[in-house]
């Protein structure tokens, strides 16, 4: 359907007519588009005439609706759906708990914290069998079978390190070495004669994987001690 607009004669407005939408009913009114209001000249009142087309309005309401809707689906999916994810990184701290029971190297427990790429190191020092004695500085190897109060020593090293998988498992490396003092036997030292202890020592690595839910891991050594290990993630 055409349409054609004819200012009316003796009007003192331009000869094209203007188009207005009413965003006003937009917002809040039922119509989709409002009204389309045509201001023509009036050449007989030498004023103006408004006309309020409503039915155009309602005849461009369904290309409207369509584009309304459109608009819709394109901001629902504009935005990405959000995953919440409850873990406990990876990189945290590591409470884990070693257990030693030995026939040469005693019964021992120690619980310590590190974090997955860092490596811990601790002792455990003890009475050796048949009692404590004195241990001359000029000895060999005193460093490993005397403690500070300068008397002989049992003692373990242990070297704990581990790193955590990406499915929370524990990639462990654990070094094992202990020292005991064997009897004293005579030893020429610069000339004198000493009666000094030798070390009795004992040295193994150990690898192994293992949970980190607090589940225990056991590990027998060659000369039978037995590492009982569990860990957790905090």
């Amino acid at each position: 359907m055409r349409c054609t607009l004819r200012a009316p004669r003796g009007s003192h407005e331009k000869p094209a007519a203007r188009v207005a939408l009413d965003w006003t009913r937009l917002a809040r009114g039922p119509s989709l588009l409002g009204a389309v209001v045509f201001i023509s000249r009036d050449g007989a009142n030498g004023g103006q005439r408004m006309i309020d087309r409503s039915g155009f309005a309602q005849f461009c309401r369904p290309a409207g609706t369509a584009f309304a809707l459109c608009f819709c689906m394109v901001s629902a999916h504009a935005t990405p759906g959000i995953k919440v994810m409850s873990e406990v990184a990876n990189d945290g701290p590591i409470k884990y708990t070693v257990k030693m029971a030995s026939k040469a190297w005693g019964n021992e427990q120690e619980t310590r914290t590190i974090r997955s790429g860092q490596t811990d190191d601790f002792t455990w020092q003890s009475k050796p069998p048949g009692g404590a004695q004195n241990v001359p500085d000029a000895c060999p190897d005193v460093g490993s079978i005397r403690n500070a109060s300068g008397v002989t020593v049992r003692q373990v090293k242990i070297r704990f390190a581990a790193v955590i998988a990406s499915n929370g498992d524990a990639d462990v490396q654990m070094n094992f070495q202990g020292h005991t003092p064997r009897a004293a036997t005579a030893v020429t030292v610069a000339g004198k004669k000493l009666q000094c202890p030798t070390d009795n020592s004992f040295s193994q690595m150990t690898h192994f994987t293992m949970p980190t839910g607090g589940a225990e891991k056991s590990v027998t050594l060659s000369d039978g001690t037995k590492l009982t290990v569990s860990a957790s993630r905090k």
